[in-house]
Formats: structure tokens, sequence, C-alpha cells
């Protein structure tokens, strides 16, 4: 689905937390214009869920050398042939230059605990004694942006106003405005206190801005964020478990 403004004054329903997508759902909205997204409206109502099974992230077990294709985890995932992970650097300064790498899954072992890459490793990650993060990318739900949005640094945005918003299980790329205040992939704005709101195990890579911000909403959790213009998410009363450094 296409589209390039969608304006909630009712409710967005995508999945619930009880009946969450299970089937692969691709929404694209063009880039190059800050405007575009999803701006959901004081007393709306919006529920996005998708699918998504064990943990989403980890770390390596042992140093994986350049060249391999298998990593050894500390943790068993549920990882299927086909998605998208990352394995974040250990480079001591990678502020210029970094070791990220996008892998693609061949295969689990039965006990969870390696996972077999198409691609080989083009870098060492290092896992001694603070261990390279491993995260699952893909998700049941994506929304993404064409390369207009890369080119120009302009990608679609959303903004909650209403408390009433709660997303897991969803992929964003491509997403949020540079330096453009309020132009992040998930933003609470003056949404007031959120008791019942939250963000979590969502994935967010090659945004163009902060991934979220929050105003008095619930914090986010159990995600992944990979290759951010401007850092991660933002917000004192956040409880984050897991943040990839912005890169």
């Amino acid at each position: 689905m296409t589209f390039k403004i969608i304006d909630v004054s009712g409710s967005l329903i995508i999945g619930t937390p009880s009946c969450p997508i299970q089937s692969a759902l691709v929404f694209t909205v063009p880039g190059g214009d800050a405007t575009f997204g999803i701006n959901a409206l004081p007393g709306s109502k919006v529920d996005i869920h998708g699918t998504f099974i064990g943990r989403t992230w980890t770390r390596l077990a042992s140093t994986a050398a350049a060249g391999a294709k298998a990593l050894l985890l500390k943790e068993p995932v549920q990882w299927a042939a086909g998605d998208k992970l990352f394995v974040a650097t250990t480079l001591w300064k990678d502020e210029l230059l970094n070791q990220n790498e996008v892998m693609t899954v061949a295969s689990v072992t039965p006990d969870g605990l390696t996972v077999n890459t198409v691609e080989a490793l083009q870098f060492n990650h290092y896992g001694g004694e603070y261990q390279a993060e491993v995260g699952l990318l893909t998700r049941r739900i994506l929304f993404t942006s064409d390369a207009a949005s890369s080119t120009t640094a302009l990608g679609p945005h959303t903004t909650f106003w209403t408390p009433d918003a709660r997303v897991s299980g969803a992929g964003y790329e491509r997403w949020g405005a540079r330096n453009i205040a309020g132009r992040y992939s998930v933003h609470f704005h003056l949404a007031g206190e959120a008791p019942n709101a939250y963000i979590k195990n969502n994935a967010f890579y090659n945004s163009n801005c902060l991934q979220g911000r929050c105003g008095g909403a619930g914090g986010p959790a159990g995600g992944a964020s990979l290759t951010s213009a401007g850092g991660s998410l933002v917000d004192g009363r956040f409880e984050v478990r897991f943040i990839c450094p912005a890169f």
C-alpha cells in the first residue's frame, strides 16, 4: 500500500495485541516532503501490532571474525530464513566510520544459539567482555519510504496527538526528516499522560532523524535502531531496554 498522508480522527487499527498481523504488510510513503506520514489527532486511537516470536536482540557469545557465516549468540532466538539482522560495530571509535553489518539469515540451529548467514562478515565483531549486539530488523509490518527520503533527508513521520496509541512489531525504514523539529519516525506530541501507550519490539533503521520522541507517554522497550542521523530515542521518562547507538 502506498499513501502520502493519513489523518486519523477515529481509529487506525492494524492488528491488535491479542490478534497481531501475521502476514507481511508493507506501507510505502514517498520521500522528499516532511509533511507526509501518519497524523493521529486528539481523541483518536491507534493500534499497530505485528507478530513477533521470542527475543528481538541479543549479543555475540564469542568473537565473530571477518569471513565467518555463523554467529554464536548468548541467548536463543527464533528467527527465520530470509530475515534481516544487524551485527553492531565494536570499533573503539566509530564516529565517522563504523563497521555495522546487515546480514540475511540462512538458517538457525534447533537450539537457537547459532545463526547461519547468507553473506560472510566483512569485519571482526568482538565477543569478549563487551559483546557486539545482534538485532532483528525484519518485522511483519514495515513502514518504508523511497530513495527520495535518503537523497533529500526528508522522510515521512508519525505524530500521535493522542495518548491512546500502541505500536509493536513494526519496522520503520527511511522515516524522519533531518533538522526539522517534530519530524521523527514516531512522535508522541502533547499527548498528555498516557499510561497505556507504548512503543515496543519495533525496528528503526536508516532513519533521517531521531527514531522517536515521547512527551508524557509510555516508553519503548525491546527494540533496535541502526544507522540513524541525530540520535536514537529521546525522553527523560523512557525505559529503554536496548537501543543500539546511533551511527
